[in-house]
């Protein structure tokens, strides 16, 4: 940004000072022997005191890496059939243990990301930096050796630093616009800037050339690329973990479970169990675990079906509909394209909608999709194209607003945001294979399963959303302020309590 050097960025983020937080929150410490969460109806109490020119140049390096990401993450897809052809496979599906290596890297990577950004918070831009770069670089060897042993090793290895990239530019995006009602929107465009790379990656792919003796420069054209979008971040100072409530607030909290009969370390007097310090009503392990397991299987299925699409619909096209390559990559790119543009729709719908309203719309747009495929799609390539974009649109948003629907419901914190990122991995992981296998035994396998993974999804939406509802009553019931109608726990909150932007920029002024 201009007229804003490094050595003003690091004298404005030195007032900031690392409260030492880390990225596993409240809702899911280590030691911890109980669970708790943000009410509904409430938000959390951690802030946002990234400077405002900080948080833009830092959102456009987020954006940047995630262009880099689709476009690497999507690349398998269009290719395959020739990477298969060059090993001297008949078909694509023989390489599906390619999906497996992905997803296993992609497990790997969002975990370690989780820790080692707990770990070294002040540092994490310089270490997404280095993940990007790595990842472009595997990337761009991957069919270099014509040994399949080799090429399961570098889409593994591409795979582990994609995962911490993807994981690393959530977490610290949700960061940085915590207390700014621009937070949805910007998740949204983050989204939006994935769909770019996927959208782009079969379109450079062909372009290049998709016959065997183009895969070299194919790769190493997406592997360069995706690199050199990772480079910018690393010239923005790493953001501090968010700040936690004021001290006074903690005591206010000890002093009223005092009256309550509560002890110094948090226990009840009479009967010795746990009690949430900041809410009467702490949520049982039990059914924070079990909304925790709904969260991992929505990305277990939303993963599950846009991968298996993403990876497929081009040998859905030159198996099941008996076209050209060239006609596969053009299929992937209208889903890809479509679910782009969903989310840039989303960016600006997310202003004028509930999530809870957005998410129905796309739950059905996907749905409508879903009927197509099956009924019109495996017999016409026309049918195929409009079901793949309509899928695409309704799959849009469905992976940003579920994160913000867990930040809102479960007040979940980076360690938990990592668990969610990973049940997605394992579905990448398993899905696509699986999806592999049934293909090659049935022709008309990659509609149906779409079907029941986007099924599974909605099922899984709803038990977050009631958990919610329903907790959001226990509250009131307790606090004595009514029921649910009085929090409005029906809709997300999109303000979030804390320091505005003006207040953040006059405190670090002072």
């Amino acid at each position: 940004m201009a007229g804003l050097g490094d050595e003003d960025d690091e004298k404005l983020l030195s007032i900031c000072p690392d409260d030492g937080v880390g990225d596993v929150g409240e809702s899911g410490g280590e030691s911890g022997s109980t669970i708790t969460a943000t009410p509904v109806g409430t938000t959390s109490s951690r802030t946002s005191a990234f400077p405002r020119k900080l948080r833009l140049r830092a959102t456009a390096g987020y954006f940047s890496m995630l262009i880099g990401l689709g476009f690497t993450m999507s690349a398998i897809g269009p290719t395959l059939p020739t990477l298969a052809k060059v090993h001297g496979l008949s078909s694509g599906a023989a390489l599906a243990p390619l999906f497996i290596c992905r997803g296993v890297g992609y497990t790997v990577g969002t975990l370690a990301m989780g820790r080692i950004g707990s770990v070294h918070a002040g540092h994490r831009h310089k270490i997404l930096t280095v993940a990007a770069v790595s990842m472009g670089f595997f990337a761009a060897l991957t069919p270099t050796f014509v040994n399949i042993v080799a090429l399961y090793v570098f889409v593994l290895m591409y795979s582990t630093f994609g995962g911490a990239v993807d994981l690393g530019c959530n977490v610290l995006l949700v960061e940085i616009w915590t207390g700014n009602e621009a937070g949805p929107s910007a998740m949204n465009l983050l989204h939006f800037m994935w769909g770019v790379g996927s959208f782009l990656s079969p379109l450079v792919a062909e372009g290049v050339g998709l016959q065997p003796s183009q895969m070299q420069a194919t790769w190493a054209a997406i592997g360069i690329t995706s690199a050199v979008l990772g480079v910018p971040l690393w010239f923005v100072p790493s953001p501090r973990p968010p700040l936690a409530p004021a001290p006074t607030a903690a005591k206010d909290a000890d002093a009223s479970g005092a009256e309550k009969g509560e002890t110094s370390d948090g226990t009840d007097s009479e009967s010795g169990d746990k009690v949430d310090a900041t809410h009467p009503v702490a949520i049982s392990r039990f059914a924070f675990g079990a909304a925790i397991f709904a969260m991992s299987l929505y990305y277990f299925c939303y993963s599950g079906a846009e991968n298996a699409l993403g990876d497929w619909l081009a040998t859905f096209a030159t198996t099941t509909l008996q076209k050209s390559p060239d006609d596969g990559a053009n299929l992937t790119s209208v889903f890809w394209a479509c679910l782009t543009l969903g989310r840039l729709l989303g960016a600006v719908t997310s202003r004028l909608a509930t999530p809870s309203q957005i998410i129905a719309s796309d739950f059905t747009m996907a749905g409508l999709g879903c009927v197509l495929l099956v009924v019109w799609g495996a017999t016409s390539l026309t049918g195929a194209y409009i079901a793949a974009g309509l899928i695409g649109t309704g799959l849009s948003t469905l992976y940003p607003m579920g994160i913000m629907l867990a930040q809102q419901k479960l007040n979940v914190t980076g360690g938990w945001i990592s668990v969610f990122i990973s049940g997605g991995t394992i579905g990448s992981v398993v899905l696509p294979l699986f999806v592999g296998l049934l293909m090659s035994v049935s022709a008309h396998a990659l509609p149906w399963a779409v079907v029941v993974l986007i099924s599974l999804q909605l099922g899984s939406y709803l038990f977050v959303y009631q958990y919610g509802n329903h907790d959001a009553a226990v509250v009131a019931a307790a606090d004595g302020t009514g029921g649910v109608d009085d929090v409005d726990a029906g809709e997300f909150d999109s303000d979030v309590d804390g320091l505005s932007d003006d207040d953040a920029d006059d405190a670090i002024q002072l």
